[in-house]
């Protein structure tokens, strides 16, 4: 793991923010967590926003980032996935800003392979 998380595990801070919230995307974000901790908390941290979770590489967070992957727990039959990153803007008053640059959606019990396909884009696998 990086250095960024020796201080504190951002994992562990995740799932201890959903753990003991009684609502479905919260126990969805718990397991989803929970099954891609083993393989992807080398690559890449999570952060939350509110039922959403934001990966990004180690170095950056879900609010200071470069590129990250957005997972929303929307309903019983609906998970959102998508790849955002920060983009030059024309006109505007900030001179980056985020955009969505791929999506998809997927059900909750199908959503980790696609979940997997977007941090592979985000980690360079």
């Amino acid at each position: 793991m990086p250095d960024d998380a020796t201080a504190h595990d951002p994992w562990n801070d995740a799932l201890s923010r959903y753990r003991e919230i009684a609502v479905d995307a919260a126990r969805y974000n718990v397991a989803l967590l929970e099954t891609l901790r083993s393989a992807w908390q080398p690559l890449v941290r999570p952060d939350t926003s509110m039922f959403r979770v934001l990966f990004t590489r180690y170095g950056q967070t879900g609010y200071e980032y470069h590129e990250r992957i957005e997972v929303e727990y929307e309903s019983t039959d609906r998970v959102r996935i998508a790849l955002a990153r920060q983009v030059p803007r024309r006109g505007d008053d900030r001179r980056v800003g985020p955009v969505i640059v791929a999506g998809d959606f997927a059900r909750p019990e199908n959503s980790v392979p696609v979940v997997e396909s977007f941090l592979m884009q985000l980690a360079g696998a």
